[in-house]
């Protein structure tokens, strides 16, 4: 966050263009990435190379990979198809609104990464089916900070003008529409991770895949219409079909 904000400060202090943030963005992801293996290796000593490990963690690793991969895209996508179809300045507008959702759904990322490792460790040793019911307790915690995040960002979205400036006004419109995703995610994730506890990232990434498939295909018919409100269903919808994970039981049924 230091870095991209200093990125921020050097573009503004040479007048920079889109390249020079491309340079920067890149350079401090060098940079970071160098610093994180020079630490790990003062950490815990030098890096060493296990084939055999590797092997046996490949296909899951794989998985992992390409789920983390498809949802970069589709909450993405939706500002590529707007640039296309409905110009940069609502682009703008969207980003805005979309960056206050991201920031309420930090504290629930937080909530999740604690709760993470303990469904590896039910998860090797009792499968999916006592990963769910954890999952499940879990769904009261996330489920409740969702709803009090949606209703501070419901309030917020009216002094949107205010914070950003007049020329951000409609933000405010589209962020009321946006906290219905952070609803819909605070009853989902838990189960993805559980997903994954289990090893079964396949059937998540798979989940995600389809959803993928829906945002784009709602997204290229829906904003050429309907503008930043074709997105937004573009993405609720893509986002809802997620909410499938919370009836899949894996091959025991078990609950």
């Amino acid at each position: 966050g230091l870095l991209k904000l200093l990125m921020v400060f050097l573009l503004w202090l040479f007048s920079g263009s889109l390249f020079l943030w491309t340079v920067l963005y890149m350079a401090s992801s060098l940079a970071l990435g160098v610093a994180t293996i020079l630490w790990a290796q003062f950490k815990w000593g030098k890096l060493g190379f296990d084939w055999v490990l590797l092997q046996s963690q490949l296909k899951s690793g794989i998985w992992f990979v390409c789920s983390g991969s498809i949802e970069s895209i589709y909450f993405d996508f939706d500002k590529v198809a707007l640039s296309f179809f409905a110009g940069s300045w609502v682009v703008g507008l969207y980003a805005a609104a979309y960056r206050f959702v991201r920031v309420a759904f930090l504290p629930l990322n937080a909530m999740l990464a604690v709760a993470y490792p303990r469904f590896f460790r039910i998860g090797a040793k009792k499968g999916y089916c006592l990963n769910r019911s954890y999952a499940k307790r879990l769904l009261k915690w996330t489920f409740s900070y969702a709803v009090i995040a949606s209703l501070l960002l419901l309030m917020l979205s009216f002094c949107v003008p205010y914070v950003l400036g007049p020329s951000f006004a409609q933000s405010g419109e589209i962020l009321r529409w946006m906290v219905v995703v952070l609803l819909i995610q605070g009853i989902y994730y838990p189960f993805f991770d559980a997903l994954n506890g289990a090893k079964l990232e396949h059937v998540r990434a798979s989940l995600q895949f389809i959803a993928l498939v829906i945002n784009i295909g709602l997204n290229m018919l829906l904003i050429p219409v309907w503008g930043w409100h074709g997105a937004i269903i573009a993405t609720i919808a893509a986002q809802a079909f997620l909410l499938l994970v919370f009836f899949y039981k894996g091959k025991n049924g078990a609950d």
